[in-house]
């Protein structure tokens, strides 16, 4: 079981990671943006990294409606609809 300490030490340490994140929008798409072109890449898709860092920097309201634009901008097909079942 941990310690009093440990539990201390592991908040602290989880503290300093969040400070050490970028939380704009441009810092996040900036890092996430290749690693998904990468990733769609290496998946036999055809990715445009503009449109990718684009759907990352999104405000959108939703985030099924963000998922499913990031995810089209990857180049995976539409999502299903309720005809669909």
């Amino acid at each position: 079981m941990p310690t009093r300490e440990t539990v201390t030490s592991l908040r602290t340490l989880d503290g300093l990671r969040l400070a050490a994140t970028p939380t704009t929008p441009d810092a996040v798409s900036g890092r996430a943006a290749p690693s998904a072109v990468a990733w769609a890449t290496e998946a036999g898709l055809d990715p445009d990294p503009a449109a990718v860092a684009a759907a990352l920097d999104t405000t959108s309201t939703y985030a099924e409606d963000a998922l499913f634009q990031f995810l089209a901008t990857l180049g995976l097909p539409d999502p299903p609809t309720e005809d669909d079942f």
